[in-house]
């Protein structure tokens, strides 16, 4: 009886390990051909985004401007808004 619950938790283990390598394998490459993943990619590159990214500040559109260029929304950036290094031990 101990060897036919093995027999039926390896079977399981084969059945999930097929179905992961059939998405893995054949579904996801399938969807990322589509149009609307193309879009996207396309989007995420035209605007400089790493969907990998961990934190925003990992991104390199968010990047704040030098002090005194002008930001998207046409203001200038002030010098105290940037963060100042602090030089003292």
């Amino acid at each position: 009886m101990l060897s036919n619950r093995k027999a039926k938790g390896w079977l399981a283990l084969g059945g999930v390990a097929l179905v992961v390598i059939a998405v893995w394998g054949f579904v996801l490459p399938a969807l990322a051909e589509t149009d609307m993943v193309r879009a996207r990619r396309a989007f995420l590159e035209k605007h400089r985004i790493n969907p990998a990214a961990m934190f925003y500040t990992e991104l390199e559109c968010l990047d704040p401007p030098p002090v005194g260029q002008a930001v998207p929304d046409g203001n200038l950036v002030p010098a105290s808004s940037q963060a100042q290094p602090d030089l003292q031990d």
